[in-house]
């Protein structure tokens, strides 16, 4: 039989907390810099690290331990699908930087505080799991109440560049880290910003998009009782019966959004389950008969079709049969047959003019 001594000790070396030393070991830095590379072995800087690789990371662990490190200038660029935004890239020692302290620290502790229907950037969550988890509760919604009911959408309005460091820092509290790790995670939120913002390019700031909302969450779950509620990093669905119930409701939280030093941004509105709601480039609805209907939203059908329209009209050898895997692996989520039919419309079409030109 386990003594009370045993378990004590049991816990403790279970519990013990991930420690500034085993961030930057160079064991881990290393580890670090083997999940950094990944798709990315044949990028310059990359080249240029592994050419002395030993020397290079050795040099990183130095810098960390005795607090000389600092993150090096952000090489901006913009993206446009699924809709415009600036990138902010960090170059190549300080993503392994990045990795070595989410893989190490920050994902391991925000598993164990995150309530499951944050469902951003987590594995064996996703995208996947947010829509499925949004399919179950309305299942379960329409057991209880049938097809009348209210869907509840919250939006942060610029979320990443609008986190207070300040809010961050105190969210941060809680875990009472030794002083090494707070002057890390401080010297990666400093880097960007003056005090409001973090970067989109950078994995720590996932995980502080994550924890920055999660006293949200909790309101939800715990103050609210809200059984029926899902967030994807800053999109969040919440699903109740009753209108003057979901107007409160959005009222009150954009209260508590706003203590939080951001705001909710236009989107954020309240839509019967008829009508449906948008959540990760899809709407949901109830048909008549309280069938779930999952549908690609309209902006998005039109970005496919610009899409295939470029690549077709660019391409002269093109692999068909690849982008029509990815579409019908995407599109096979939703009742988007149809769709799926016009995208092979137009590709056949394209493929019998090239054959014909051969």
């Amino acid at each position: 039989m386990t003594s009370f001594f045993e378990l004590v000790l049991i816990t403790f070396f279970i519990m013990k907390p991930v420690s500034f030393e085993d961030i930057i070991s160079f064991e881990n830095l290393f580890k670090a810099h083997q999940r950094a590379r990944l798709c990315k072995q044949h990028k310059r800087e990359v080249i240029n690290f592994e050419a002395n690789l030993s020397r290079n990371l050795w040099k990183l662990h130095y810098d960390l331990k005795y607090h000389k490190y600092k993150i090096g200038e952000y090489r901006k660029f913009m993206i446009y699908d699924p809709k415009e935004r600036e990138i902010q890239a960090i170059p190549y020692c300080d993503r392994i930087v990045q990795h070595s302290v989410c893989d190490n620290l920050l994902i391991p502790l925000l598993e164990k505080h995150l309530i499951n229907a944050n469902c951003a950037c987590r594995k064996g969550k996703g995208t996947d799991y947010a829509i499925k988890l949004l399919r179950h509760f309305m299942t379960e919604h329409y057991k209880k109440y049938g097809n009348r009911g209210y869907f509840i959408k919250l939006d942060i309005k610029k979320y990443f560049p609008s986190i207070d460091h300040d809010v961050l820092y105190r969210k941060l509290e809680r875990f009472n880290f030794d002083d090494d790790t707070k002057w890390l995670l401080h010297t990666i939120i400093d880097s960007y910003g003056n005090g409001i913002g973090l970067p989109m390019g950078n994995q720590s700031s996932q995980c502080f998009a994550l924890l920055y909302l999660d006293r949200i969450d909790r309101i939800v779950k715990e103050r609210l009782r809200i059984k029926f509620y899902v967030r994807y990093m800053d999109d969040m669905i919440i699903l109740v019966n009753n209108r003057n119930q979901a107007r409160t409701i959005l009222e009150y939280l954009r209260l508590e959004v706003e203590k939080e030093n951001i705001m909710l941004n236009s989107k954020s509105a309240i839509f019967t389950t008829k009508n449906g709601v948008e959540f990760l480039g899809w709407r949901f609805f109830y048909d008549k008969n309280g069938r779930i209907i999952q549908k690609i939203k309209a902006a998005s059908r039109r970005r496919i079709f610009s899409k295939i329209k470029t690549k077709l009209h660019n391409s002269i050898c093109f692999d068909f049969s690849n982008m029509m895997a990815s579409y019908k692996g995407h599109l096979s989520h939703g009742n988007s047959w149809h769709l799926y039919k016009r995208i092979c419309e137009k590709v056949v079409t394209k493929n019998m003019i090239l054959k014909s030109d051969n």
